[in-house]
């Protein structure tokens, strides 16, 4: 009840537990309360501030506690909070377990289990946020006990990359966990498209979304596009919408030249080869990594897709730089950039960069002879003790600094970071071109 993040709260934020936030329900509106903890350490939503009123006021919910002054009402006490809350999840386990053949005898056929047809009871998106612009909500699950629920949820944060006669649709794979068992998803277009499939096991680890391709396109049409997830014999669940206009960033690559006509000969305005960047910069915050790339080609004509690996999910810009969120540091992540300019010419080659999440690779050349502090070249936010070996090449360390041999070449370095706080043990390879 501290209106707070319950991930930072024991036991709630503790693994195995079923931690439960409080909603008020009336006739018309079932409200997450002012007071609930809230964010992705809770599980499941539960009344526990209303259904009793008195005078047009919410006071709270009945509980088993006895009253004995209470004379007027109830013989019971009316309460309010997340304590009103979490007994009604109690209870319909209890219900749960009181329909099994057998009773539960490990963690997966008892606590596992239960959590399993909690989740799958639960009805999606019903509870309204009581702060809309938090940046951390909690599932929108809301306990339900009854018949059991069979239509999944609809799939959220639904995006387009937008690209020359087809664009990758993603989305985040259903947290909830409603319904039925869902075995994938299916994307369909209007006007109508071959449209593209998605499996559950295609799901990316790292980044909790899915994709697919969407084929065919015709370049500068507007295309609606339905996200549903899959279940049983070929049937869909709630949908999630989106929109696109085929074509890079929706100008039609189709489109002819664009051309001045006076009394001299017709003129064509030539748009410049794309060209892909040779180099590359990474800085890391907490969860996300924003990759960097020096400009290349004239302002806006050119636009870039970066793709990261593992996890496949692509970002499409005419600036200099894409933030990927969701990264987990310690992990290597590859970035392959590619260059397409506004008629749909894709450059000759691509460029790869490979960095540790965690990690703000800020130079990658030297001079020959310098003496460069370690912290201009990597740094990270974890304050865990920081060792440096030289693992190719002629540099060295010393004193803080990488030293530079006195010839033009290539070097590279090992930063390891020990454990400190949320960040894990971790380190990265350092590569350098050392030039005269």
């Amino acid at each position: 009840n501290s209106a707070g993040s319950a991930c930072n709260s024991a036991p709630a934020a503790t693994a195995g537990t079923i931690s439960v936030g409080a909603v008020g329900v009336t006739a018309s509106a079932t409200t997450e309360t002012w007071y609930s903890n809230y964010g992705s350490c809770v599980d499941i939503f539960a009344p526990g501030g209303a259904a009793v009123t008195q005078g047009g006021n919410v006071l709270g919910t009945t509980s088993a506690w006895l009253d004995t002054s209470n004379t007027s009402q109830s013989p019971y006490r009316v309460e309010s909070g997340t304590s009103m809350a979490a007994p009604h999840v109690v209870g319909v386990v209890a219900q749960w377990l009181q329909g099994l053949a057998s009773a539960p005898v490990s963690k997966a056929t008892g606590p596992d289990a239960a959590w399993s047809w909690l989740k799958k009871q639960a009805t999606c998106d019903a509870v309204t946020y009581y702060s809309a612009s938090r940046t951390e909500q909690t599932p929108n699950r809301l306990l339900y006990t009854g018949s059991s629920a069979t239509v999944p949820c609809a799939p959220k944060n639904v995006s387009v990359t937008q690209a020359s006669g087809s664009s990758v649709v993603s989305w985040d794979d259903i947290l909830t966990g409603n319904g039925n068992d869902i075995s994938g998803y299916v994307v369909t277009t209007s006007p109508a498209t071959l449209g593209c499939t998605a499996t559950e096991s295609s799901v990316s680890a790292s980044t909790g979304r899915a994709q697919c391709t969407l084929a065919g396109l015709t370049d500068g049409a507007t295309y609606s596009v339905s996200v549903r997830a899959t279940y049983g014999s070929g049937s869909q669940g709630t949908a999630a919408a989106a929109s696109l206009v085929a074509g890079v960033s929706g100008v039609p690559t189709t489109a002819a030249p664009t051309t001045t006509t006076t009394e001299a000969p017709t003129t064509t305005t030539t748009v410049p080869d794309p060209m892909t960047p040779t180099s590359a910069t990474t800085s890391a915050t907490g969860n996300s990594l924003t990759i960097s790339w020096p400009a290349v080609n004239v302002s806006g004509t050119v636009e870039y897709t970066v793709t990261i690996t593992p996890g496949g999910v692509s970002c499409t810009t005419r600036s200099t730089s894409c933030t990927f969120v969701g990264v987990r540091s310690g992990t290597n992540y590859s970035f392959n950039i590619t260059a397409r300019n506004v008629t749909g010419v894709v450059s000759g080659s691509s460029y790869s960069f490979t960095t540790t999440a965690g990690f703000s690779v800020k130079l990658q050349m030297v001079k020959v002879r310098s003496r460069t502090l370690l912290t201009r070249i990597v740094t990270s936010p974890s304050k865990g003790r920081r060792t440096y070996r030289v693992v190719s090449g002629k540099c060295t360390v010393s004193a803080g600094r990488l030293v530079a041999p006195t010839k033009a070449g290539t070097c590279g370095f090992r930063v390891s970071i020990a454990k400190s706080g949320t960040y894990p043990a971790m380190s990265t390879t350092v590569k350098l071109v050392v030039v005269g």
